[in-house]
């Protein structure tokens, strides 16, 4: 049997006409929106944080050798973790204050899914980082 959001296909008594054959219509493109939003989205490399506008990114994404980190701290010293899927740290490195660029080096890591997180106040949202 499908199910879709507790409702039922089938015959009675467990059948449901809800969410009927108008949802069914949609599910091409939502599959299509969701491959889209995973391949783009979902590998985001920039954090805004409001209403401190404290923002951090870094390119290329996937990386193969090194990324350029960019951030607008100016006042303060910022220190990153890369993170692997376990929750174990793999890598850290400190950009200093009016250190705006930097370039960090992770021809080390093996290729896999990592998370770059901020030890920022005003951000502890981790950045997938996709290593090739």
């Amino acid at each position: 049997m499908h199910h879709i959001s507790g409702h039922r296909d089938g015959c009675a008594p467990g059948y449901t006409t809800c969410p009927g054959q108008a949802l069914y219509n949609l599910l091409p493109g939502l599959r299509n929106d969701t491959e889209t939003y995973i391949a783009s989205e979902c590998l985001s490399s920039q954090v805004d944080v409001l209403p401190h506008h404290f923002t951090y990114s870094f390119t290329p994404n996937p990386v193969s050798d090194a990324i350029s980190l960019k951030q607008n701290s100016v006042f303060s010293t910022i220190h990153f973790s890369i993170i692997d899927p376990y929750g174990r740290l793999v890598e850290k490195f400190t950009t200093l204050p009016n250190e705006t660029e930097k370039t960090v080096l992770l021809d080390k890591l093996a290729p896999g899914l990592y998370f770059i997180k901020s030890s920022s106040q005003f951000s502890d949202l981790p950045l997938r980082l996709l290593k090739i």
